[in-house]
Parts: structure tokens; sequence; C-alpha cells
């Protein structure tokens, strides 16, 4: 969950403290909150300082996010499946 509440003019989120401590190190990465206050939503990180965790968003949200609102921080290929898994079984005869 973010670390601190941010209006819907923001163009910036507070992470929580397990943030990355490397400055830039979310920069190009998409960022998407996923349940709370301002769910739905997903911005491009465009800056990150490591010492405040503040991360800078490509445009302002649309919608308030507080301390309540978990996001999702990361690529994720977009090839991506999950499928069911089948296990056959067949006979094979021994050498």
């Amino acid at each position: 969950t973010l670390s601190q509440s941010q209006s819907s003019t923001d163009s910036s989120v507070i992470l929580d403290n397990g943030a990355s401590s490397t400055d830039d190190y979310y920069n190009g990465m998409p960022i998407f909150f996923y349940s709370g206050p301002g769910q739905g939503q997903i911005r491009k990180v465009i800056n990150y300082v490591a010492a405040t965790k503040v991360a800078t968003l490509n445009s302002a949200l649309s919608t308030n996010v507080t301390t309540s609102t978990a996001y999702d921080l990361g690529y994720i290929h977009s090839s991506f499946q999950i499928n069911d898994i089948s296990i056959i079984y067949r006979e094979k005869s021994i050498k």
C-alpha cells in the first residue's frame, strides 16, 4: 500500500517503505492501483527518488489514492498466460 494519500490532481505518489533504495529504479515501469480508493488506474513512472520514495507519474491521477490503496509496480510480459495443465499418461515399451 502507499505510504501517503495523494489527491487526484497529483502526478506523484509515495511508495511504501519496502520500495527500492536505488534512484530511477522504477523509471519507465507501469504502476497499477488494483485495490482500494483509486483502483483501476494505470500510470507510468517517469522519475523515482529513492531517498523520499517518491514516484513521479506521466500524468495526474484521475481519482484520489490513499494509504489503503494497493498497487503493483513493474512489468508483466504481454505473452504471460496462466493455462490449465494436462497430464497425459501413455504406455511406453521397455527396451
